[in-house]
């Protein structure tokens, strides 16, 4: 594994050269990684035109309301039936 983990500049830069419209195995020899973590790269944040995506970023746009809890939901229920 050459190089350990991808940086920001790394990913802008693969973001950069899908715009210039490179191929993969461009992009990776002018990175200095092999074409596999490129394709990876680019898989892993939802296309060539979704690059670069900034860390934790990712579920804001898919996050759902909370719910209550199941003691706040039996409370709300003891409130709404008498009790017999």
């Amino acid at each position: 594994m050459p190089g350990g983990r991808l940086t920001y500049e790394d990913r802008q830069a693969i973001a950069s050269g899908l715009a210039d419209g490179l191929d993969y195995a461009e992009i990776a020899r002018r990175l200095a990684r092999p074409t596999s973590t490129v394709t990876r790269e680019v898989a892993r944040n939802g296309g060539p035109c979704r690059l670069p995506r900034r860390a934790g970023g990712a579920g804001g746009h898919t996050a759902r309301a909370p719910t209550p809890t199941g003691l706040a939901r039996a409370r709300a229920d003891r409130r709404i039936r008498p009790r017999t």
